[in-house]
């Protein structure tokens, strides 16, 4: 959200204000607003001093996946396994510069790719409003999204210079979420096997 979207919302809600109520409720969305705005300016230059202020810019987040082993399920087993061959469970995380996470599901199968957790995930179908002109940094295996930013593909020796200096800044910002999932193991080392009895 930038001070354009602030003012639009402020016009519409003025419009509407009909009575004293609604004015001090006006001014409760209006702070809220503001206190949003201020987290999400300290959010994006967080996420550029990652990159010494040169990388992507209007950062507010990373995204990623990481698998939970599991023991083998008895029902549908095949979909459980990875493509490192042990069952386990998708944790997708969304984290902010400080590593703490913003958003999180669990429970698609360890086949189930990364691009198809975020699109099946309810995360997606409020991105758009979410991230309102920044984005999210995400690795080559998420698609390409007005609101998801990932590396560009093929290192090869013609490969531009400017692409991979964007891209080593994007990697520089987006080991966020790498570091917030290795806090977050560390933290609850439960999370390396989770021993359940079945998988609902």
């Amino acid at each position: 959200m930038d001070w354009t979207t602030l003012a639009t919302v402020a016009q519409v809600a003025v419009e509407r204000v009909d009575s004293d109520s609604d004015e001090e409720e006006f001014d409760d969305i209006v702070a809220m607003l503001a206190v949003k705005l201020q987290q999400q300016e300290r959010i994006k230059a967080g996420f550029l001093a990652k990159s010494a202020g040169k990388g992507p810019r209007s950062t507010i987040g990373c995204v990623d996946g990481c698998h939970v082993e599991i023991n083998t399920p008895s029902v549908s087993a095949h979909s459980y396994f990875n493509r490192k061959k042990f069952p386990s469970l998708i944790l997708q995380g969304i984290c902010n510069h400080e590593n703490r996470f913003t958003d999180v599901l669990i429970g698609f199968p360890g086949s189930a790719h990364d691009a198809r957790v975020l699109r099946e995930g309810p995360f997606f179908e409020e991105a758009a409003t979410k991230c309102c002109n920044c984005y999210i940094l995400g690795d080559s295996a998420y698609p390409l999204l007005p609101w998801l930013m990932v590396p560009y593909k093929n290192m090869e020796r013609s490969f531009p210079t400017w692409k991979r200096k964007y891209n080593k800044c994007h990697a520089q910002q987006r080991v966020a979420i790498e570091v917030a999932f290795e806090l977050l193991k560390q933290r609850f080392r439960r999370l390396y096997l989770v021993d359940a009895a079945s998988i609902k």
